[in-house]
């Protein structure tokens, strides 16, 4: 499932399942569904089992979008991305056994839940089981929003998160930690 400019849409109780079995690199454009420059999302009761790439992946200007209800298992890189988005309610999801990305880029993933880039959002009462990260928040520096970004509120800045209520259940607790701000 891709999506772009995609005003108030709801995706509801779909299944996106095996995607990207011809191995395309998982972090340029591959994911279970992608969702780009658009506001007022909902994503709830879905399915996102086995994607050879992440699972759900919100990315580039979206605004005040709700993931809610979902289930995320055996995803490639990331069950739940949040990239260059801003005002994103991340509730009550289960995500479980994401892995690291095996096309040979160094540092890639395993994350349950990926914020990246992203600002004033939330992320609360979700289950995050058996991943090699369970939650990863990242800021790059040297990304800049441009004008339509801004005029949305996307400050491209990792800032102003609320963390709350989540069951973490950590793959190796002795070698990674649960949680991880950058």
């Amino acid at each position: 499932v891709g999506t772009y400019q995609a005003h108030n849409f709801i995706m509801e109780r779909c299944r996106c399942d095996f995607n990207n079995v011809q191995y395309f690199e998982p972090f340029w454009d591959a994911a279970g569904a992608k969702i780009t420059q658009s506001d007022n999302a909902i994503v709830r009761d879905c399915i996102f089992d086995d994607n050879l790439a992440n699972g759900l992946w919100l990315d580039v200007n979206c605004t005040d979008a709700i993931i809610t209800r979902n289930y995320m298992r055996r995803n490639v890189c990331t069950g739940i991305t949040v990239e260059l988005s801003a005002r994103t309610y991340v509730v009550s999801n289960w995500v479980s056994d994401t892995v690291a990305e095996p096309f040979g880029v160094a540092d890639s993933g395993g994350f349950g839940i990926y914020v990246y880039d992203s600002n004033d959002g939330c992320v609360y009462n979700n289950t995050c089981v058996n991943n090699a990260i369970d939650i990863q928040f990242d800021y790059d520096e040297d990304r800049d929003p441009d004008a339509t970004a801004i005029g949305l509120g996307c400050s491209w800045d990792t800032v102003n998160w609320d963390v709350r209520n989540n069951v973490i259940v950590p793959k190796n607790s002795s070698t990674r930690p649960a949680v991880v701000t950058v």
